[in-house]
């Protein structure tokens, strides 16, 4: 069927819903001085003060979760970096991702969005700012199920856009993607115009799910207090975003988030492999390290004897860096949490070990060159900004009870009214809609 001229009958009968993440936006960022579009949306509609992200807190698990619902235990997506049988997988790669896919059969094992809603005629649309890799997660059944994933930071085997079919479309509404050297505020305005223009109103989303990768990148570099120009500038896009969606003939709900917060690191704080160098033989030789920001997965083969995962997790427990420790089993080792408490338990790609670092006790030198991170267990860094708005949800409403970001999918459902058919580990925010009925009280279609 042809996207371009394809009359889209239902448009107007259902809310869009809009899905925005800030990448590495803290609660405390949202004030009115610094992003006053955001805040006037929290003041007058849903704002959700105990929201966290999931563990470990880094961008692709909790893209992967966000889409699904679910806990990494469930999706197998661990990390940034996830091990798998057939080796270790830079998720922010769509080859890489692919590569997993064509193994595994699925990039992300649980139901995504796109399909759930592709089951019953509805369509996803994504853009992404952040890395390639992680707008393809967020949709990767996109071939198959509808819709469009529209990455900002082009793909070098995919381009800016998949289907790849719709590529000229893209190029003849919105150009190619502002260059690398054109920087994150062009990016963002690029994509914010494609969200906004055209090709949406070709696709005609049911929801829009929009992925900012800054001010991660910015606080990474540079640390926490570099970003303000950059949340300004989030600010304004998102107002022009939702200004021009609200012209269509659709009303928009809008639930603003975010991946991670962020926390500040010493001067020349070293957060990287080097940390394992201690690490005594055989272990050395033996396990795999997926390093995703603070948090450290340690994976070691599956014929590995017991007592040698019981040294690694003593070994972890022992440094003086490691903030949370979590293992697959009881090895009997003070101080170290079941990893069904970390949500990673999964039966073939969980870690052996997951390890959070403490950012104050982290050993420094001259060469350290991270300013900030994520993927600890801090109260800035998990707890995360979780802010709805629009007509089906209730306004000037404070929810202080612990919401997850897996919470954000049933959410979105129950805005459009499409049941769930299969378990998540999120839950819907039932106090934030406004005048729509149970599931369970709404017409079978």
């Amino acid at each position: 069927m042809n996207v371009e001229g394809q009359a889209r009958e239902r448009s107007g009968k259902r809310p869009r819903v809009v899905v925005f993440v800030v990448d590495g936006l803290r609660a405390d960022d949202v004030t009115g001085p610094v992003m006053p579009a955001l805040s006037g949306l929290a003041l007058d509609g849903v704002r959700c003060t105990a929201a966290s992200t999931v563990l470990p807190s880094v961008t692709r698990a909790a893209a992967a979760s966000l889409v699904t619902g679910c806990l990494p235990r469930r999706t197998g997506v661990i990390g940034n970096r996830i091990w798998t049988p057939d080796g270790v997988v830079n998720t922010g790669a769509v080859r890489e991702v692919l590569a997993m896919r064509s193994v595994r059969g699925r990039a992300v094992e649980a139901p995504t969005l796109g399909e759930i809603l592709a089951a019953v005629g509805l369509r996803v649309m994504v853009v992404g700012t952040g890395s390639a890799g992680c707008a393809y997660l967020l949709h990767p059944e996109v071939d198959s199920a509808g819709g469009a994933v529209v990455m900002a930071a082009a793909d070098p085997d995919v381009g800016p856009v998949l289907p790849v079919s719709l590529h000229p479309l893209l190029e003849r509404h919105h150009g190619a993607p502002p260059s690398s050297e054109a920087g994150s505020a062009s990016m963002l305005s690029w994509a914010v115009d494609v969200a906004s223009g055209p090709l949406l109103d070709q696709i005609d989303p049911d929801v829009l799910v929009f992925w900012c990768g800054e001010p991660d990148e910015i606080r990474h570099a540079a640390g926490l207090g570099a970003a303000s120009t950059m949340l300004g500038h989030i600010d304004a896009e998102l107002d022009r975003l939702l200004a021009s969606l609200r012209l269509r003939n659709r009303s928009v709900d809008v639930i603003v988030t975010a991946d991670h917060g962020m926390v500040a690191l010493p001067p020349g704080a070293l957060l990287g492999l080097e940390l394992f160098d201690p690490l005594p033989a055989p272990l050395a030789e033996l396990v795999t390290i997926c390093n995703s920001g603070a948090a450290f997965a340690l994976h070691l083969p599956a014929d590995a004897h017991a007592s040698l995962r019981h040294d690694l997790v003593r070994w972890c427990r022992e440094q003086a860096w490691a903030d949370g420790v979590y293992a697959d089993a009881d090895y009997g080792v003070p101080g170290v949490r079941p990893m069904a408490e970390a949500g990673c338990d999964h039966p073939l790609l969980g870690p052996t070990v997951l390890a959070t670092a403490d950012p104050c006790a982290l050993p420094v030198n001259p060469h350290g060159t991270v300013a900030a991170t994520h993927g600890t267990l801090l109260p800035d860094d998990v707890g995360i900004p979780l802010i709805a708005h629009g007509p089906h949800l209730v306004r000037a409403l404070t929810v202080s009870r612990p919401v997850v970001l897996t919470d954000v999918l049933p959410t979105v459902l129950e805005i459009l009214g499409v049941p769930l058919v299969h378990e998540v580990d999120g839950t819907p925010i039932f106090e934030a809609l406004a005048g729509l009925p149970s599931l369970a009280e709404r017409p079978h279609r």
